[in-house]
């Protein structure tokens, strides 16, 4: 959720994203639904949480060795420790987050609600958000910038 939030990129970019595009400062990424090349500096800051890139995928490190950013740290029935996390699995956890957070009603978010949580916040700070989505349609990018009811209306009077 981390790495999503911080870097805009959808789930399937996150759970396949290698060491291997990590490197001289920037998260080389494939967005293989639009083919999309984008490279995000690792120095990349989301003020709102004082998070930068580089902090999150340097979290991802940890004992198990994986090509993953995002692996098994444990065997289960059909992945070994290291495997990339499966993107239904993204999905379940996120799931399992909400209602830990109390959040179990039928129009709780889904885990791509991170990205257009992404895209508010980083808009809101001046970035290029059509770039670091991957767009290349700019009303495309305008889809995410709708705030979901949560904005207030003001009557003229």
């Amino acid at each position: 959720m981390e790495l999503s939030l911080v870097s805009g990129q959808p789930r399937e970019v996150v759970v396949a994203a290698r060491w291997e595009d990590v490197q001289d400062g920037w998260w080389w990424c494939h967005r293989g639904k639009t083919g999309a090349q984008i490279k995000i500096p690792l120095s990349l800051r989301l003020d709102a949480l004082g998070w930068t890139l580089e902090g999150v995928v340097r979290a991802c490190r940890d004992a198990v060795v994986s090509r993953y950013l995002l692996h098994h740290t444990r065997s289960r029935t059909h992945s070994n420790r290291g495997d990339p996390v499966h993107i239904d699995t993204v999905s379940r956890g996120f799931s399992r987050a909400r209602a830990l957070a109390g959040i179990d009603d039928k129009a709780a978010p889904t885990f791509h609600e991170i990205r257009s949580l992404s895209e508010r916040l980083y808009y809101d700070q001046g970035v290029d958000t059509q770039v670091l989505l991957g767009h290349r349609d700019p009303r495309t990018t305008a889809i995410y910038k709708d705030r979901r009811g949560a904005e207030w209306m003001e009557v003229q009077g």
